[in-house]
């Protein structure tokens, strides 16, 4: 049972996206060298042995022999050298940032599911190895981007993230096939709704038992991951999978003509294709990625008209708004 303790994903990928973002170039020739990682501890045997460290070991990642309160791996993902007491203080705002985007990457990784390797919900923070056993998409979208980002700093073997990101991809086209469009059938059975896949899922990928809505921001969160994969690993499978993924969603679903709708669920006494839209997208919000995604398909619909924000919104005004986007964002295109 999860209480007040657990470690919840949203603000972890939060904090992971906004530091990767401040100090992550894509390259598409940024393939890091090999990881060799003997004891399977996430640091390598190279930055191990140079730093007095036993490659053999796996328990010494957690020790800290400086008492700086940064474990040896913490140290390796900080560039600080873990025999040299590092007081926080002095620590360079890279390093610090890099530090962040290490032990992100690392609950990300931990928190993948056997089989498939969707991302747990969050886990339990009084005991880092527990995990919940329900699935969100949008968290599986953060952690594909989580793999490709250790891929390039060289913090996991480059097979490894690969695979892990192929496995996801694979089984989420899958599941975006009609066979697993259903309604009134067992969770086990459904796994989209027009291309959409469900918000929280088993580890299987499949509709979650205990229920879930559609969720066009989360839906888009996880292709968002899956694009950024798909383009590091140009000329792969993996980009393969992204493209279709996208492509395979139909944005238009849930759109009214003027704004997303911000979810579907199903209801047998629903009006709108066996279920009820849930609120819309009409305000300034984290909505925009799903917005570029669903104006970038091939098909008419949220093109223009999906921002038009209402222009007494409290955030912003339409001057502020304005300033954020070219005019011919704030209204429908003829």
């Amino acid at each position: 049972m999860y209480t007040k303790s657990h470690l919840s994903c949203q603000w972890v990928m939060a904090i992971f996206v906004f530091f990767s973002a401040l100090t992550f170039i894509f390259s598409p020739d940024g393939i890091a060298s090999v990881f060799i990682d003997t004891d399977q501890d996430h640091i390598p045997d190279s930055w191990e042995i140079a730093h007095g460290l036993n490659p053999d070991d796996s328990t010494d990642a957690d020790r800290d022999p400086d008492n700086d309160r940064l474990t040896n791996r913490d140290e390796f993902y900080a560039g600080t050298d873990p025999q040299n007491y590092t007081p926080v203080s002095s620590m360079a705002d890279k390093q610090i940032l890099d530090l962040f985007k290490g032990k992100s990457f690392l609950y990300f990784w931990d928190a993948a599911l056997p089989g498939y390797y969707f991302s747990a919900d969050h886990g339990n923070f009084n005991d880092p190895g527990q995990f919940a056993d329900v699935v969100s998409n949008a968290i599986t979208g953060f952690a594909l981007m989580g793999y490709v980002i250790a891929d390039y700093n060289n913090w996991v073997r480059h097979d490894e993230a690969y695979e892990r990101i192929r496995s996801v991809l694979a089984r989420a086209v899958e599941l975006q096939k009609p066979e697993y469009d259903k309604l009134g059938v067992p969770a086990a059975e459904q796994g989209n709704r027009h291309g959409y896949l469900y918000h929280w899922q088993s580890k299987d990928g499949t509709k979650s038992p205990g229920g879930s809505e559609i969720s066009t921001i989360d839906h888009a969160l996880f292709v968002a991951g899956a694009l950024v994969a798909g383009e590091y690993y140009k000329g792969t499978e993996v980009e393969d999978l992204a493209r279709q993924l996208y492509l395979n969603t139909d944005w238009n679903w849930l759109y009214d003509g003027q704004v997303l709708y911000q979810g579907w669920a199903e209801d047998p006494n629903g009006s709108f294709d066996g279920g009820t839209t849930l609120d819309s997208w009409n305000r300034y919000s984290e909505l925009l990625i799903l917005l570029f995604l669903a104006m970038g398909n091939d098909d008419p619909g949220p093109r223009g008209a999906a921002i038009c924000f209402p222009m007494n919104t409290r955030i912003y005004s339409p001057a502020t708004l304005r300033k954020i986007f070219p005019l011919y964002l704030i209204c429908p295109i003829p």
